[in-house]
């Protein structure tokens, strides 16, 4: 089984760290809502991995209006090391003149941290997101494996008419979802660099790497399903 035009990202909010994730990694994953100052930390970036930057709205920073994180945005967009810039959809929906002045790739994204729409609604949120970025991704709570099986099938559904999709299921029940989302045809999986930062339903950056290229390249190795059933309980025994 091959992964086609599959990325995975490194989570974090110290830019520092970069070096632990260059063996697992192809980006580093960047909120500027979480770091005082983010446009000199970007600056002052001399990593190896290209940057994927999100400014999505933060507690603790609710008085950042939605066109002054779009505008932070295109500011980081002008740094090199920027590849990719990710934007709620609200906030592109409300400023998408300003969006068209990003000077890197665009992630549209829809987070759900609640429940998971319908597959109509994933449908039509994902429709959303591709007429506006060049990326569109969805990532959602799933409250049962039933939840899980509809963000894959949206996935696979809009990876078949061509768009370039991101999808996840959070929580515990999704969280096989980062592993074997890819080859429905999710372009970019997200990790973080360890344990202590990963929230619950993510699997850290090592682990993801490993299990994903595990399920590509397994074959017949009944180890790898030992494996999975031992850390993924919802996975039939």
């Amino acid at each position: 089984m091959q992964v086609d035009d599959f990325a995975l990202a490194a989570i974090t909010s110290e830019l520092s760290q970069e070096p632990q994730a260059r063996a697992y990694a192809d980006y580093v994953e960047f909120s500027m809502s979480a770091v005082e100052d983010p446009i000199t930390k970007l600056q002052e970036y001399t990593g190896e991995l290209p940057l994927i930057v999100t400014n999505h709205p933060s507690p603790k920073a609710t008085e950042i209006d939605s066109d002054d994180r779009i505008d932070a945005l295109v500011q980081a967009s002008q740094i090199n090391q920027v590849e990719i810039v990710d934007i709620g959809l609200s906030d592109a929906k409300e400023n998408e003149q300003m969006v068209s002045g990003i000077e890197a790739q665009t992630i549209v994204s829809y987070h759900n941290g609640s429940n998971t729409p319908d597959i109509n609604d994933l449908t039509r949120v994902i429709d959303e997101c591709n007429a506006i970025g060049d990326f569109a991704k969805i990532s959602v709570f799933a409250e049962s494996r039933s939840d899980a099986l509809d963000v894959l099938q949206v996935i696979h559904r809009a990876n078949e008419d061509g768009v370039k999709i991101i999808g996840v299921a959070m929580g515990e029940e999704g969280r096989h979802t980062r592993i074997i989302g890819p080859f429905y045809g999710s372009r970019i999986g997200y990790a973080p660099l360890d344990e202590e930062m990963a929230e619950p339903g993510q699997v850290e950056l090592e682990e993801l790497a490993s299990l994903i290229q595990s399920v590509a390249h397994g074959g017949d190795d009944v180890k790898l399903m030992d494996n999975l059933k031992d850390k993924f309980p919802s996975v039939p025994k």
